[in-house]
């Protein structure tokens, strides 16, 4: 996380990852990433190798 806060879910459970805080997700993992509070977020997404990545509705 290079700014703001993160609301991270993967399998149902929820984590928040603040600036200068990180997450590993196992490849094949299902997530969904959404900002918390209203300042936004910025953040680098790192991949190894190939990757499947499909875009999801956004929230309501």
């Amino acid at each position: 996380m290079l700014k703001g806060r993160l609301i991270l879910t993967i399998a149902g459970k929820e984590e928040t990852v603040a600036a200068g805080g990180y997450a590993v997700l196992p490849a094949g993992t299902s997530f969904a990433i959404k900002a918390a509070g209203f300042g936004g977020a910025e953040f680098l997404a790192a991949f190894n190798g190939p990757f499947d990545m499909k875009g999801a509705a956004p929230a309501k």
